[in-house]
């Protein structure tokens, strides 16, 4: 697939939900406060998701807007590393793309990750997913409780997750 280019606009909160690690299940989850969304969904076309290995990013397929991490995402191996968390803004993001460029149910590999490194800062319990070649963004954005994209040149280049570890 080509290019993804996302745009986004600021809000007062992000997606409000948990962000959980199931350490015995190697996965994350992102459970929604408010279920509305959720629903809206289903009634509106359902949803996909977008993947960096294996995370997934869902979104909604008739907007666009990325709405939570999710997935198997194995953290045995990750490089831990201290990192800089950049300075966010509460926000939504979209891709965008046509509509029927994306088929509810059916992931799409997001372009250009599979270069992309996984660190995890064992103080802070952040985990950066993105390139590392790139330290510096035009803007970062939360657009669910505990997850941040970084944006450059209108590109996601990286995100951030903290999730709370369960056994």
């Amino acid at each position: 697939m080509d290019k993804l280019l996302f745009e986004f606009y600021k809000t007062d909160r992000p997606l409000s939900g948990k962000l959980i690690y199931r350490k015995s299940e190697y996965s994350l989850d992102f459970i929604e406060y408010f279920d509305d969304g959720l629903a809206k969904l289903s009634r509106n076309g359902g949803s996909t998701s977008l993947t960096v290995h294996t995370l997934q990013i869902e979104i909604d397929i008739n907007t666009g807007k990325l709405l939570y991490p999710w997935g198997l995402f194995p953290l045995m191996h990750i490089i831990d590393k201290s990192l800089s968390i950049p300075e966010s803004h509460y926000g939504e993001l979209f891709v965008k793309a046509e509509k029927n460029k994306f088929i509810s149910g059916v992931s799409i590999e997001f372009p250009d990750s599979e270069n992309w490194a996984i660190f995890k800062d064992p103080l802070s319990g952040w985990i950066f997913v993105g390139n590392p070649s790139i330290t510096q963004y035009a803007c970062s954005i939360e657009f669910a409780s505990n997850v941040i994209a970084s944006i450059e040149k209108g590109y996601i280049v990286a995100f951030w997750m903290k999730p709370v570890i369960e056994d």
